[in-house]
């Protein structure tokens, strides 16, 4: 029996070294099993080595990758730690973030741009891509097209399928806000929720990674498709590959390694009041705190931990490859999630980076920085020691921290592990395939 086809249309290559890569990576995996597969994707005219994901792993999907038309700015560690020495101040760093982000949503409505050195991508190749394949299969088998945003061009190329090719099924993904987005003021405007209804005009069904998202976007933009909730997750595989037990020993010495993997962000994921805390902390406990860090904000990181005198304390590992970070991951005594830092409690609560299932598989406590009502709270805690904190709150960290060894004795891993068989790429494939062939609506883990 023939197969349907399944095209996943995203603005990020799974062989693109970013956690948003791993959203379609993981997915596609596992969901080649039961259709006929195809990822469209957008690359980078030019990545730095770093920037390259060897170990990508898409099952029997079949990848098309579409060249931006302007190169990427490079944003290797070399140019970080150059920047860094001409540049000691954040304060024109902070002007020109604020401007692209102000800019963002007004450039994103007419051109197809994407954030991240604001890529460039060529619509036109996306476009002529995805119907070679809708007009060679079209009458002949179900059609099924994904279409992850952001940015806006990757519904609107659906959309417009959609309207020439009607039998095609297309379904809108929300790996991220549209409107209502932290990013800037014109993201939380009347016209550009009208403008995000209007990219979902067509759509048969819709996703989102966030139960926050999908409830507020249900009653806002008074959806009436079919809505399935679909997070982020992580593939077991992967983790299994490394070849390292993920139990965590109990230490007894007064010592705590926390580490942070990931990308820094002034308005979302900004480390400056945690690092602030925990040099108050470091001064009066005699706990050795040890603050490791890899990613490409070198810059940022330096900055602030030079500025709350920690720098003694603090270890740059690099820009790491993805298996490279989940091995670091294994070996923290503690991981530091910034999940979100901004004053906007509604998004924050609904912030949940990929990054964060991979810090669950992992084995180790986390240190979760973010609202009181963060969506994942319950499913972190379940280990008798991991906790979400506020950001700023120095208090609930001094007594983290200072606890966090004798809590140790009490951490559990079993109903974590539950968690994890829902939120395995291979378990979310499956629920996304019933959803687009069988039609059913869910709302909840």
């Amino acid at each position: 029996m023939e197969k349907n086809v399944f095209i996943f249309l995203t603005a990020y290559s799974p062989r693109w070294n970013i956690i948003a890569s791993r959203r379609i990576e993981g997915l596609a995996h596992y969901i080649s099993e039961f259709f006929e597969t195809y990822i469209i994707a957008g690359i980078p005219k030019s990545l730095d080595q770093s920037e390259v994901y060897f170990d990508y792993d898409i099952g029997s999907a079949n990848l098309i990758e579409v060249p931006s038309l302007f190169s990427k700015k490079k944003s290797s560690t070399r140019h970080s730690v150059q920047r860094l020495e001409k540049k000691p101040s954040l304060n024109l760093d902070k002007l020109k973030k604020y401007v692209k982000l102000e800019s963002l949503p007004f450039l994103e409505m007419f051109l197809p741009v994407s954030p991240g050195g604001m890529v460039y991508h060529n619509q036109k190749k996306f476009l002529e891509e995805l119907e070679k394949i809708v007009i060679r299969e079209y009458g002949k088998k179900k059609i099924y097209i994904f279409a992850s945003y952001g940015p806006s061009f990757i519904l609107k190329i659906a959309k417009k399928i959609k309207k020439k090719y009607p039998l095609v099924e297309f379904v809108a993904d929300f790996r991220d806000w549209a409107y209502r987005y932290y990013e800037g003021f014109f993201y939380n405007s009347v016209l550009y929720k009208f403008y995000t209804k209007s990219l979902l005009k067509t759509a048969n069904k819709i996703t989102f990674v966030s139960k926050v998202m999908l409830e507020y976007y249900k009653e806002k933009l008074n959806l009436s498709q079919s809505l399935l909730l679909l997070p982020n997750g992580f593939d077991p595989l992967k983790i299994q590959s490394l070849g390292k037990s993920t139990e965590h020993d109990v230490k007894t010495i007064n010592k705590v390694n926390i580490i942070y993997t990931g990308s820094i962000h002034y308005k979302m994921r900004n480390p400056e009041r945690f690092i602030h805390c925990l040099g108050q902390y470091i001064k009066s406990s005699s706990t050795q705190i040890t603050f490791t860090y890899a990613g490409r904000d070198l810059k940022i990181i330096e900055e602030t931990v030079t500025k709350y005198n920690i720098k003694e304390n603090f270890v740059y590992i690099g820009l790491l490859s993805h298996k490279a970070s989940l091995m670091l991951q294994q070996e923290a005594d503690l991981l530091l999630l910034l999940a979100y830092t901004g004053k906007d409690q509604l998004i924050g609560s609904s912030i949940i980076t990929g990054k964060f299932f991979e810090y669950l598989a992992s084995g180790r406590p986390i240190l979760v920085i973010g609202p009181e009502s963060w969506e994942m709270r319950e499913i972190v805690e379940s280990d008798m020691v991991s906790k979400v904190i506020q950001d700023n709150d120095c208090e609930a960290i001094k007594r983290f921290l200072d606890g966090f060894h004798e809590a140790m004795k009490q951490f559990n891993l079993t109903k974590r592990s539950e968690f994890l068989e829902i939120f395995s790429y291979k378990a979310l494939a499956e629920k996304l395939r019933k959803f687009v062939s069988e039609g059913y609506d869910e709302g909840t883990f």
